[in-house]
């Protein structure tokens, strides 16, 4: 049974105006032809249109650019003979079937012949995955920008993007996979206590302060789980949220403490990196990390917390690994 894959243009991926009409025409009784108008044309590519999608060659890398699609493709060097290319008039293998390709090769009789080529109708064309052709073609594709697989973009399509490719097996796995994440995400959620709520919450700069009612708090947390499209850095904050949910209370409470720090401008952002106190500590965020659990800087590290304590209601607790003497509050 064949495994077939679907492209498709990408919403408003067309070039034209939006507002481009459609004309329908036909014949009245005398035989005489008339335009009628037929409304706003709703396809992405103009009727009738024909596209070629084939493997390309790139001058920067100097190779034939093919990308796997499902982390399971077959070798090349099995793929090329089971798609049965012969070499073109005037090679000196004429007529042999082609067994053998050189990614590396700009002239390669495979990659540059005038078969190994897919036409699309006005933007649109299925591919069988248990097709050796096929399966090059679509490799091709993956390794081209204007292609992007569905569902594995979570929604979010780079304006690069002008084809969509959709495979119905792989998109019950990721939908059951974003399913699995989301439950995990809220079963997090219903073990957080009020005060660890307010901490996560604070971390992912999703509330403005600690003093928030808690029905609040529990609806901008809920836009956090649902939310697996924006980013928190490279990860999205669906995931941030469980990631965090996950750390140890050691990491969230020193995370929690950084939050601190920045609002109560004891860790400030410069031009070049950030300052404690005045001192630079480093260009970025890891840097500033790892500086205040150096034990080196024990001592920068504990007038920080020192001074929230001092001035934060709901104040960060000394990590274990502090050599201090200073006792842990609850977290």
């Amino acid at each position: 049974m064949a495994r077939i894959i679907t492209i498709k243009p990408k919403p408003n991926s067309k070039k034209f105006f939006s507002s481009a009409t459609q004309y329908r025409t036909t014949k009245d009784q005398n035989g005489a032809e008339k335009s009628t108008n037929a409304g706003t044309y709703k396809g992405e590519r103009f009727p009738n249109s024909r596209q070629m999608f084939r493997p390309k060659w790139s001058s920067s890398k100097r190779m034939w650019v093919i990308k796997s699609y499902d982390g399971n493709d077959e070798p090349l060097s099995e793929l090329v003979p089971k798609c049965k290319l012969k070499y073109a008039k005037k090679h000196r293998r004429e007529g042999e079937y082609i067994t053998e390709a050189d990614i590396y090769d700009f002239s390669d009789p495979f990659f540059t012949h005038k078969l190994l080529k897919v036409v699309s109708k006005e933007g649109q064309i299925t591919l069988d995955k248990d097709r050796p052709f096929d399966k090059i073609i679509l490799r091709g594709m993956m390794a081209d920008p204007v292609f992007q697989a569905g569902l594995k973009s979570n929604g979010m399509l780079s304006s690069r993007v002008k084809y969509i490719v959709s495979d119905k097996d792989q998109d019950v796995k990721l939908r059951k996979q974003v399913r699995s994440v989301k439950r995990e995400a809220y079963k997090l959620f219903e073990a957080l206590n009020y005060k660890k709520k307010i901490k996560i919450a604070l971390i992912m700069n999703v509330i403005v302060g600690s003093d928030i009612d808690p029905d609040m708090l529990d609806d901008a947390l809920f836009r956090v789980i649902d939310n697996d499209k924006d980013k928190i850095g490279k990860k999205t904050k669906q995931q941030f949220f469980i990631d965090t949910c996950n750390s140890t209370t050691e990491e969230l409470d020193f995370e929690y403490m950084l939050v601190l720090a920045k609002r109560g401008a004891h860790l400030r952002k410069r031009k070049n990196g950030f300052e404690l106190f005045g001192s630079f500590v480093g260009k970025d965020m890891n840097i500033v990390r790892a500086y205040l659990k150096s034990e080196e800087n024990q001592d920068a590290y504990m007038r920080l917390i020192q001074v929230l304590d001092e001035s934060t209601p709901v104040a960060p607790t000394t990590p274990k690994s502090s050599k201090s003497k200073k006792q842990s509050k609850d977290s």
